[in-house]
């Protein structure tokens, strides 16, 4: 049953059904992003008390679905969320505390920071 509700969630959300196309090459890399997909969201979501069971769904209309304001300088680029009913979550997962270093980005770092 468990493995059939995650099969229900990747089809739901993902759009698992949705594949990008009939060739073989392409249905492969869509389920395997599709995989990708559900691990990370199931990765953020082990740090979020409360969450750790929830559907993509869930996670990406009350953590990911939301805007943000960018500021990218020498060093850094900060991602500065709102004001939500969630952040305190965020906050208590650290996530005002990590400096993720991102290779492609000439070294800067990728940090979060809340209003």
């Amino acid at each position: 049953m468990l493995v059939e509700n995650a099969i229900a969630d990747g089809v739901h959300f993902f759009h698992l059904d949705a594949l990008c196309s009939g060739v073989q090459i392409e249905v492969d890399f869509s389920v395997a992003m599709t995989v990708v997909a559900n691990v990370l969201y199931r990765w953020f979501a082990q740090s979020l008390r409360g969450f750790e069971h929830a559907q993509a769904k869930q996670i990406y209309r009350r953590f990911i679905n939301t805007w943000a304001d960018i500021r990218i300088t020498q060093k850094d680029v900060e991602v500065i969320l709102p004001r939500r009913a969630h952040n305190p979550l965020l906050l208590e997962a650290r996530y005002d505390k990590r400096r993720v270093a991102i290779p492609w980005w000439h070294g800067r770092t990728l940090r979060f920071t809340f209003r």
